[in-house]
């Protein structure tokens, strides 16, 4: 029985803790657990850290993009203000050139400076010609009256001028420890009709054919027909009667190689009908710029043809109403033109432009406001009615301010002194186109005669032109010269007809507007710019445009309206 007590008293003490077998004692197992749970807050501990740098990592690209775009909007506000700047200056100056360093019609005040080259842009990432740092450097700073500051951002404002309708313009942006620059290549067209040697609202009819020289632009609402022996040139070195020194238009017309010529038919067709017609000559600077048709052409069966470009894309060039001229007379002087047009209803449009025109150079009806600034003349009143020619008697009639009409009969000299309306058909020389008639032009009175100012000829019937007439070649407006003794614009406007009879080569110049039909009849040559509902060709007129033109556009012509065409507008992030 004993024996079997203790050996029951072994099995049992194999349980016991310190025992060589059996179950591990729950004391060791205390010690694993701590091991794992120190690993598992190491992990933990290190997890957290990743994520924490990950978070302020995105943070912090956060904020630098932020600063990006700030510094970016900053640049692209600036840039806009600068091309609005750009734009507003070409329209200011004519739609010819960028202009001055004041940029004229700009809101606020713009100054230029020279950049020397030690500018604080990366040479290594400049952007093409824009910061060339020659002799004759055209890079320049801007500095503007309204200030520099998009909230707080600064920009700089940078020009590059390539010529006189071509620009680069740069915006460089800084603040808030971020920098951006961004650039614009731009380029301007000023579409107006003025640009034209020819501006035609219905096509051109009649024989627009024989030996017809056109050095210049022509723009066609309608059909252009080009007949047999027609040369469109792009100087006034080609074509049928090249110009030389010595000829008297010639000692007119500025000294250019390149009219920048384009034919354009918006609307229309162009048919060149004669394998002898020509559109440009080979050789640098003789081809023309382009033919610009929305409607058929037939430029590769017949013809000799020498362009840079051929598209179908016209743009839409309004023929300018005969209101237009006297409405921007009416807009600066906060007068309403509407308003008095409505009032003369009942008569034509012929009539009540008439009426208008006479209000305005009178200071009576609806520009009573204004000063006189012209005479009303009735055709019938002179010596010969209706008439003024070579063998006409002498006279002047003139208002108690000195505008009007002077003839000399023993200089062949018409003298028009500020502007005047004419009432009726007026002839300028006899039929026989005999007669040379040199005109002078003035500004009114109402500032001192000055003849810087032009002065418009409005004739409110049929205009006929024979022989010469044209400014004296020392004083002409043509050559585009600035002095105040050198220039001599005259407008002409009609709600009627125009008529060119010319013999052997006799010249006519100036700006012309006829809201019915301007006829080329015989032998004519016609320097500046006609614009008419139908333009006729009859007898181997020579037509030469002149660059610039609407510069010196006389006061209440039509189509003085500057209408501005981006051709290029071509945008990259410098940096």
């Amino acid at each position: 029985m004993r024996k079997d007590m203790k050996r029951d008293m072994k099995k049992e003490a194999g349980r016991w803790p310190g025992s060589r077998g059996g179950h591990v004692p729950p004391k060791a197992e205390k010690g694993t657990a701590l091991v794992l749970s120190l690993f598992l807050i190491t992990v933990l501990t290190v997890l957290g850290t990743m994520v924490l740098n990950t978070a302020i990592v995105e943070i912090k690209m956060a904020q630098n993009q932020k600063i990006s775009s700030q510094v970016f909007y900053a640049a692209v506000a600036g840039l806009e203000r600068g091309l609005l700047m750009l734009i507003e200056d070409f329209e200011t100056e004519g739609g010819s050139a960028w202009g001055n360093a004041t940029y004229g019609g700009w809101a606020e005040t713009v100054t230029e400076s020279a950049v020397s080259g030690s500018t604080t842009f990366d040479p290594d990432v400049r952007s093409l010609d824009m910061y060339l740092t020659s002799p004759d450097l055209n890079l320049k700073q801007l500095t503007l009256g309204g200030g520099h500051g998009v909230n707080s951002l600064t920009f700089d404002l940078y020009v590059y001028k390539i010529g006189s309708t071509e620009a680069y313009v740069m915006s460089h942006a800084y603040g808030n420890g971020g920098t951006a620059a961004i650039e614009y290549h731009l380029a301007v067209e000023d579409l107006s009709p003025y640009n034209n040697a020819i501006f035609t609202g219905a096509g051109v009819s009649g024989h627009f054919q024989g030996s017809v020289n056109l050095a210049g632009s022509i723009y066609s609402r309608g059909n252009l027909d080009v007949g047999s022996n027609v040369k469109i040139t792009n100087n006034y070195t080609t074509g049928h009667h090249p110009l030389a020194s010595g000829d008297d238009l010639y000692d007119m017309l500025p000294a250019v190689t390149d009219l920048d010529t384009k034919v354009r038919v918006k609307g229309g067709d162009l048919n060149i009908a004669s394998n002898s017609a020509q559109i440009g000559y080979a050789g640098t600077d003789n081809h023309i710029e382009g033919i610009y048709v929305d409607g058929a052409t037939n430029i590769d069966a017949v013809g000799t043809h020498y362009y840079d470009e051929h598209t179908n894309e016209v743009p839409d060039v309004p023929l300018p109403s005969i209101y237009d001229g006297i409405r921007e007379i009416f807009d600066d002087n906060s007068l309403n033109l509407d308003t008095c047009i409505a009032a003369k209803s009942g008569a034509n449009d012929a009539a009540i432009a008439t009426s208008i025109y006479a209000d305005w150079v009178s200071g009576t009806g609806c520009a009573s406001s204004l000063s006189s600034s012209g005479m009303v003349i009735d055709a019938s009143t002179l010596p010969d009615p209706n008439l003024i020619k070579g063998n006409t008697a002498s006279f002047s009639q003139l208002d108690g301010a000195g505008n009007g009409l002077i003839w000399d009969t023993s200089t062949d000299t018409l003298t028009i002194k500020g502007n005047v309306v004419i009432l009726g058909d007026l002839n300028f020389g006899q039929s026989n186109g005999n007669d040379n008639i040199t005109y002078e032009v003035y500004g009114d009175n109402s500032g001192g005669f000055s003849q810087a100012d032009g002065g418009t000829l409005y004739c409110s019937g049929d205009l006929g032109i024979r022989g010469n007439f044209s400014p004296d070649p020392d004083k002409g407006y043509l050559k585009g010269d600035t002095g105040v003794d050198d220039i001599n614009s005259l407008g002409v406007v009609t709600p009627g007809d125009i008529t060119f009879t010319g013999k052997n080569g006799n010249i006519h110049a100036g700006f012309f507007f006829a809201d019915g039909q301007i006829n080329f009849n015989k032998q004519s040559k016609f320097a500046g710019t006609v614009i008419g509902g139908l333009v006729n060709f009859s007898q181997v007129p020579d037509v030469y445009q002149v660059p610039n033109l609407k510069n010196y556009l006389p006061p209440g012509v039509p189509g003085g309206q500057n209408i501005v065409k981006l051709t290029s507008r071509e945008w990259r992030r410098v940096y």
